[in-house]
């Protein structure tokens, strides 16, 4: 009985000291968002060690879809992740990768995977739209530095 209650309470122990991943992955997700929308000063898209390119596209009368691919490192980005955010009125979560999934890697070798792509949806009753894009990019270069880098963009920047 002893035994009994003993691994009782080691289980409930051991299951309280667990972190939820899904709470973490949010908060992560939020303290991005803040840094972003605190941040006064931007990074020229054209000095990101990586091509960016945006696509914006009316796919219904009510709604558009928008797509930022990240292609074509310059150097060796390891650990992944990022976060889009832009200017329009959304319930919607904002575009990420290696928050709420797995971390990517763009390297410079040809046998990997070199481009991603960030899509998202709005509703919007206009006919065009230029979209001001944030983006929070955070990687781990070959020194195992952490470097997060935060630009600005319209999506005519792209046309």
């Amino acid at each position: 009985m002893k035994k009994v209650v003993i691994i009782i309470l080691l289980a409930l122990t051991l299951v309280g000291c667990q972190t939820n991943s899904s709470e973490v992955d949010k908060t992560q997700y939020l303290e991005y968002k803040k840094q972003i929308n605190e941040t006064s000063e931007f990074l020229d898209i054209s000095a990101l060690p990586f091509t960016t390119n945006a696509i914006v596209t009316k796919i219904s009368d009510e709604m558009i879809s928008y797509a930022i691919t990240i292609s074509n490192p310059q150097i060796n980005l390891n650990n992944i992740s990022a976060l889009l955010i832009h200017n329009q009125f959304t319930e919607e979560l904002y575009p990420s990768v290696g928050l709420f999934n797995e971390k990517l890697n763009l390297l410079l070798t040809s046998d990997s995977m070199n481009s991603f792509v960030l899509v998202g949806y709005l509703e919007t009753m206009e006919e065009s739209l230029d979209i001001e894009f944030k983006l929070l990019f955070n990687y781990v270069n070959d020194n195992g530095q952490s470097i997060t880098l935060i630009s600005k963009f319209n999506s005519s920047d792209f046309t």
